[in-house]
C-alpha cells in the first residue's frame, strides 16, 4: 500500500480509482503514466501535440516500471529559442494566414514562397528572394516562409542587413572576430537575410556580400532574402552577386515594382 499511497499523493484525483482491490501493479503504473501524460504543461515556443507543453513524456520502462523522458519537442523549441535570439523576435509570429494577399503582387508572394517552402520539404535546398517596394509585405511573406521551416526542424538565423553588415565591418579589423561572425551566417542551415543592400551599397557592402552569398552557394544551405533594390538595381551593383542569387533562387523570385501606394505602411498618410 505504501506505493499507491505515493501515487495518491502525486495525483490525488486518482484515490478513488486506485483504492479498487481490483486494480493490479501494471494498471496503476498505466493509470499513472496517463495522468501524467493528460497534464497540461507551460512551455513556451512551440505547442506539442505529444507532451502538452510539459517537455516530458511519462511511458512504461521493459521493467514495467513507471518512466519519464525528454519530449523530442524539447529539440524544437531549442532551435526557435535561438531564432528568437538572433533577433527576428516579433517576427515569428508573422504567417500566411495573417497577412492580407489583396493585390496580385502580394499574391504572387504568398504563391513563390508555398513553392520554395514545398520545395524544401522535399529535400531541395533552394533560395528565395522578393524585392522591390518598401511595405509591400516582403519581411511577412519571408518570414512566414521561415515560420514553416522552423515547424519542420531547420534552424533560422535572422540577418537584418543594415545592423549586421555594420557590425562586420567594424570587425574587419579583427581577423578572428570578423572570422567567426561571418563562419556562423555562411554555416546556419537557413539564413534570411533582411533588407539587402539597405543603407549603402560601398566596396565594403559588395565584398561582405560576396563572401557571404558565395560560401552559402558553396555550402548549399537554405537562404532566404528581401531587398527593396529591383532586379536591375542588383545587377548594376554587382554582376557577380546577382549571378549567384538569380542561380541559386530559380523560379523563386518575385518582384514589385517601385509605387508609394503600393506601401502598406503609408495607407492614409498619402
Amino acid at each position: 500500500m505504501d506505493f499507491l499511497k505515493i501515487i495518491i499523493e502525486r495525483f490525488p484525483e486518482m484515490e478513488e480509482t486506485l483504492s479498487s482491490s481490483s486494480r493490479t501493479s501494471s494498471d496503476i503504473v498505466a493509470m499513472q503514466v496517463q495522468a501524467y501524460n493528460d497534464r497540461e504543461g507551460n512551455l513556451n515556443y512551440y505547442d506539442c501535440p505529444i507532451c502538452k507543453n510539459k517537455g516530458t513524456v511519462a511511458y512504461i520502462n521493459q521493467n514495467g516500471d513507471y518512466s519519464v523522458r525528454q519530449c523530442p519537442c524539447i529539440v524544437q523549441r531549442r532551435i526557435i529559442q535561438r531564432t528568437r535570439q538572433s533577433g527576428m523576435g516579433l517576427l515569428l509570429e508573422k504567417n500566411f494566414d495573417n497577412f492580407e494577399a489583396n493585390s496580385e503582387y502580394q499574391k504572387a508572394f504568398c504563391k513563390v514562397a508555398k513553392s520554395f517552402i514545398s520545395q524544401v520539404k522535399s529535400g531541395d535546398k533552394p533560395w528565395m528572394m522578393l524585392c522591390g517596394q518598401s511595405g509591400s509585405g516582403k519581411t511577412h511573406i519571408c518570414s512566414a516562409a521561415c515560420n514553416e521551416l522552423l515547424k519542420i526542424g531547420f534552424e533560422v538565423y535572422y540577418m537584418p542587413w543594415v545592423d549586421e553588415s555594420k557590425q562586420l565591418k567594424r570587425l574587419s579589423m579583427d581577423e578572428s572576430q570578423y572570422r567567426e561572425r561571418m563562419e556562423r551566417l555562411q554555416t546556419c542551415p537557413v539564413l534570411y537575410i533582411d533588407d539587402l543592400f539597405k543603407g549603402g551599397t560601398s566596396d565594403a557592402d559588395k565584398t561582405i556580400a560576396f563572401e557571404l552569398l558565395n560560401s552559402r552557394v558553396n555550402r548549399d544551405n537554405v537562404t532566404v532574402i528581401s531587398t527593396e533594390m529591383l532586379l536591375e538595381d542588383l545587377l548594376r551593383i554587382d554582376e557577380a552577386i546577382f549571378s549567384r542569387i538569380i542561380e541559386k533562387c530559380g523560379k523563386h523570385i518575385s518582384m514589385v515594382s517601385k509605387d508609394r501606394n503600393k506601401n502598406y505602411r503609408l495607407r492614409g498618410v498619402l
